[in-house]
């Protein structure tokens, strides 16, 4: 979440962050990318900034950050072998797969 004079409170989804930082020549500042959804949805990366009080604050919440949005790969990727792993054992235990035959023999 952050707040501004101009936009009031924004929050920023986790899932929607593509990468983040703490540069090494202005260690107090936090920038990161955000894909925003704008007109007709299309996608839109954005980057932000934060100029934090102190040099340890912009370090730790990158750090903290990193480790989150690596989790949180780590999580679809798990998400999507165990719904691949289902659909597989699905086709193969009933007589009517939801998968064409050709899948199924090449797979």
């Amino acid at each position: 979440k952050g707040f501004t004079k101009e936009h009031g409170l924004t929050e920023y989804w986790s899932h929607r962050i593509t990468y983040c930082a703490s540069p090494p020549h202005y260690p107090k500042l936090f920038c990161w990318v955000y894909r925003h959804e704008g007109k007709k949805l299309k996608h839109e990366l954005r980057c932000h900034a934060v100029l934090c009080t102190k040099e340890t604050v912009s370090k730790k919440i990158t750090e903290e950050l990193q480790i989150k949005l690596k989790q949180l790969v780590e999580f679809k990727k798990d998400r999507i072998s165990k719904q691949n792993a289902r659909l597989s054992l699905a086709n193969s235990v009933y007589d009517n797969p939801s998968m064409p035959r050709r899948k199924i023999m090449l797979s």
